[in-house]
Order: structure tokens, then sequence, then C-alpha cells
């Protein structure tokens, strides 16, 4: 974990200023902090928004804060109690807001703000505008090049496949698949994609794809069961790619060849995006990093997964973390992967485990990690059924994907999706990939957003 311990209640407060919003644990007088609210009042704070369950007891703690004049708005589920006589004298006077939520409602919304990076004194670069020509200038020249880079032809895409089939990717293997029955074909179901790892895979074969060339579509999906923020939508855009390649090239140094050229190709976009707006300056390095999750652990122990990308994105400012899947020397993985595309089994260099990873850019924006993509070499039949067999999954082997694995019938394969949405995001120097594409989002995001000066499309 990381160390946020403060030596004193100065260093504490010291990043709240007129007009935060605070949220104050604590169930009535139980667990409130009152040392802190105390150094609130000490520090002569005012027009904050406070977050609790109710509105103060007795003159203690929270109550306290009200009595101080500190506090312009409360926002909680029970505001009038035997002993909440500060609150009701301000409250009829007119001196202090409340806005009453039932209480389930508000952990919802806790939870919901919690998805929610606030970037302090943010301003979009680009107008309304100049965002949508340039999302288009990014697309265009992104794809083009990525195509020519890695010789790749662009094919259809579906929107949804037919249930049943093992077509649909299953991600982390816990995202639930849009889907629907099909009236003309006695209800048969069809979900729609998550992405398409194994429809391009079964699609190579199916179109005859020499070795050495491949095939990008412009997927879009709808994935129900995202966490709705700054980085994440309901809705998915992405350029799903997959290259036919030989035995002999399933190992780690084909994979870092094949993201260097990926690499390349954003250097490129980056390139066109500063000379197109240049109010937007360069900001990615020459060359990426490489590190296998397992030596990021090592490097990061007490940390999460997620800070450890975090620090190492900061420090490098573009990284492929390798090994995205298996289990790490803690017992835990880095980031979940389905066992049917990607092989996070098979050994790599240094023993590590794993032959995919995820590129990462460090966001200055918002200073987070980013992931704008995710791909690997694909399981052939050794690792599919060693991949089945260790996630306890083996009852795929009866579907369509994997029957034709098995028989010999697809092509070995590496692949990826790259997040149209997160490049334009990235390049154009966004808080929210809401004001890159349409999608829905709830009341209280788009409140924030609109005050946080993010406008959503």
């Amino acid at each position: 974990m990381i160390d946020k311990s403060s030596l004193s209640l100065k260093e504490a407060l010291s990043q709240i200023k007129d007009g935060s919003t605070i949220m104050i644990g604590g169930f009535g007088t139980a667990g409130q902090p009152a040392e802190l609210i105390d150094g609130l009042i000490e520090l002569g704070i005012k027009d904050l928004i406070i977050v609790n369950n109710n509105a103060g007891n007795g003159d203690y703690g929270l109550a306290k804060l009200l009595k101080a004049g500190a506090v312009r708005k409360i926002i909680c589920s029970f505001p009038r109690q035997s002993d909440s006589w500060v609150f009701d004298e301000l409250y009829r006077a007119g001196k202090i807001e409340l806005e009453l939520v039932p209480q389930g409602n508000l952990a919802c919304r806790i939870q919901a703000a919690g998805y929610l990076i606030k970037p302090e004194n943010y301003f979009p670069i680009l107008d309304l505008q100049q965002t949508e020509l340039g999302i288009q200038k990014i697309k265009d020249f992104f794809q083009a090049n990525l195509s020519a880079e890695l010789r790749l032809r662009r094919v259809t895409a579906p929107l949804f496949v037919l249930q049943g089939m093992g077509l649909n990717d299953d991600l982390s293997g816990a995202e639930r698949a849009v889907n629907f029955p099909v009236k003309d074909m006695n209800g048969a179901v069809a979900e729609v994609v998550h992405s398409l790892a194994k429809w391009k895979r079964v699609t190579l074969a199916d179109y005859q794809i020499e070795k050495g060339f491949g095939i990008y579509t412009d997927m879009n999906a709808i994935r129900a069961d995202e966490e709705l923020g700054n980085l994440h939508s309901l809705y998915v855009d992405q350029w799903d790619w997959e290259l036919v390649i030989s035995e002999g090239e399933r190992n780690i140094d084909f994979l870092k060849n094949i993201v260097r050229r990926i690499y390349a190709t954003l250097l490129r976009t980056e390139y066109l995006v500063c000379e197109s707006f240049p109010k937007i300056s360069p900001i990615l390095p020459q060359e990426i990093t490489f590190i296998h999750a397992e030596e990021l652990l090592q490097k990061y122990p007490h940390l999460s997964p997620k800070e450890r990308e975090a620090e190492i994105a900061k420090e490098h400012k573009a990284v492929f973390i390798i090994g995205i899947g298996g289990f790490l020397s803690n017992g835990e993985k880095h980031d979940g992967r389905a066992p049917d595309y990607d092989d996070w089994t098979s050994t790599g260099e240094k023993g590590f485990l794993g032959l995919n990873g995820d590129i990462i850019l460090w966001h200055p924006t918002l200073g987070v990690p980013l992931e704008v993509s995710s791909m690997g070499i694909r399981v052939d039949k050794d690792a599919l059924l060693h991949q089945l067999e260790l996630t306890k999954q083996k009852s795929r082997l009866e579907l369509y994907f994997h029957k034709r694995l098995i028989d010999g019938s697809l092509p070995l394969s590496v692949g990826g999706g790259i997040g149209q949405s997160r490049l334009c995001m990235f390049f154009l120097r966004k808080a929210h990939i809401g004001e890159i594409q349409a999608s829905v989002w709830s009341k209280q995001m788009q409140e924030e957003c609109k005050e946080l000066n993010i406008p959503l499309i």
C-alpha cells in the first residue's frame, strides 16, 4: 500500500481549500475524525460541502464544524435528529444548504464519484469543432499507418455474434455480454461483441491470409459492466488487428518487435497532432520501456497492480507490461485474461511466463496511467489446453472456435486491440473519454463534469 501518513494535522489538511467537498466518516458520533475536524476549524477553511450520513449531533465533531460557519452545504440522509440543533438553527436561518439523499442512493453516488478523476484548473486545449477535426485526423492517420506498418488489410467486423459459438471474447472472464433473441432465427441469441480476438483468428483462416500479413477492423462494442469514469465508457471503439505468424515467431523478441512498430506509429501520430494543433506539445519518449509484471512486482512489492502501473508509467511515460493473466510470485495476477486467446503461460525471457502484455502511456492531464492497447501472441493448441485446465474451463473445448483451434484449421497469430477513443483522448490531452465519444453518463457525473469544465459530447 502507498504510505499516506502525515506528520501533523496541518500537513494532512494542507490540500484542502475553501469550497472543497469533503466526505466525513462515522455513524452519528461514532467514528468521526474529531481531531481532523478541529484542524479544519483552526485553519479557518470556509464554504465546504460536506458528505455524511447525518448532519451532526450535539456540539461535537461535525456539528462543531457547522457551528463554526465553515460549511456551505451538507449532503446527507438523516439531517434531523433529537440532538441536531446546530443544523436545525442554521437551516431555518437560511445559512446552510441541504441536499437530502436516501441512504442507498448516497452510497451509490459516493461509489460513482470515486470513478471520476478531477483535474485541477482543467480547460480543454481544443474547442468542440477542433476536437472533432482532431479525432478525424487521428483515426484516419493512425489506421492507415498501422495497416502499412504491420501489413494489415481492412475487413468488415460484426457488431454481434451468435451465442454459444465461443467467438465472443470474455476479456477477464467476468464481464457479461449484452444479448438479445433474434426473432427470425427461432429465438437464437446474439451477443454484442466485447472484442474480436477469436473472431479475427477464424477470419484469418477463412480469408486464407498468408504468413506475414494480417487484418484489422474498426470494432465497436458495448461493455455493460464497465465502471464508468474518465477512462471507461459503455461504448468501446478500437482497432482490432491480427497477424499470421510462424511457430518460430512465438517468442518475446518477436512480440517486442511488433510493440516497437506499433509504438513508432504512435510517435508519428503524435507528430501529426502537434503539427496540426501547435498548442499541443509532444510528450512521448522516443523508445518504449519493456518490463515483466513479475519484475514490476519485485520493484514495487507493497503496491497494488494499478499502483505499480502508475509508478512505472510516471517514470518512463510509455511502457509495455509483459505477462498479463498468469499468477505472479505473490500468488496474485497482475490483471485477468480469458484462457482462450492470449498465451499467458508459455515461458518467455528470464524464465518469466507470458507472451502478451499491455501498452500503457502516462496521461499528464489526469496524472494517471492510460492503457491504450492489450495484445499478445495467441494460444496454440498446447497453451489453450493448459490454460483451460488451469481455469477449470475445459468444457469450452466443445465450442466451435475451440474445436477449430484444436483440429489445426486456425493459423498461429499475434494480435490485439488499440483503443480509438483513448488514443484520441491522450493525443488531444482530454480529461474524460466523454469528450471524445458520445455515450451515456449518470446525472451526477454530467453535473460534476460541467463544474470541472469538462464538456461531455
